[in-house]
């Protein structure tokens, strides 16, 4: 099962131990978010310029996704079903939800693992729109990506978290607005966000 090409980072300078997957930046991206945050800074894009092997490594990621989600379902079943799985995990540091069938299979994995707390940012509103909230795992925290420039659908805000990018142009963000402290594993609170709270995070 581990000689599949299935990456899992064991976690970084802003998410401390918390491990997480990922896909390429843009690749995967809703078109949308491509018109706005890739082209204007976006951090996942810049740490793949700076590092072939991540850039490589979300690449396979990927391929897998999109070539034999099956395996890849088993192989994400094998790794939390381990007596060493994380008690919170992040899908997507880079990359977003690319697909229904996608979105699906991580939805199997998180009912199937109440032991793991799971987070996800995304600007795929459109996959989101079309799932009943009541529905969604109890341990899966998904927060909405917002970005200058992004238009949000009015019909999902006040059911799901926010986050909200600040580089001086945003005029969104709600004043009782969370800030982030720069590292998940000392907070973590992103992972117990309400619909309705939102998060902000200032582009440095």
């Amino acid at each position: 099962m581990n000689k599949l090409p299935v990456h899992i980072s064991a976690g970084n300078t802003k998410m401390g131990a918390i491990p997480s997957f990922s896909l390429p930046s843009g690749a995967s991206c809703s078109s949308s978010a491509c018109k706005t945050c890739f082209c204007e800074g976006c951090y996942a894009r810049k740490l793949e310029r700076l590092r072939p092997s991540v850039r490589n490594a979300y690449a396979e990621n990927f391929s897998l996704a999109q070539e034999d989600l099956p395996a890849l379902e088993s192989y994400l079943a094998w790794y939390f079903d381990s007596p060493n799985a994380p008690r919170m995990f992040r899908i997507h540091v880079s990359g977003d939800f690319f697909s229904r069938e996608y979105l699906d299979m991580w939805l199997r994995v998180i009912r199937s693992h109440p032991g793991t707390k799971f987070l996800a940012f995304t600007k795929r509103y459109d996959l989101f729109a079309a799932i009943d909230r009541e529905t969604l795992p109890e341990n899966f925290r998904l927060v909405l990506s917002a970005w200058p420039g992004v238009e949000m659908p009015s019909a999902l805000l006040g059911y799901y978290p926010v986050a909200f990018m600040q580089d001086g142009r945003e005029t969104r963000v709600p004043a009782d607005a969370m800030s982030c402290s720069g590292n998940c594993s000392a907070c973590a609170k992103c992972w117990d966000l309400a619909g309705g709270q939102s998060v902000v995070f200032h582009k440095h």
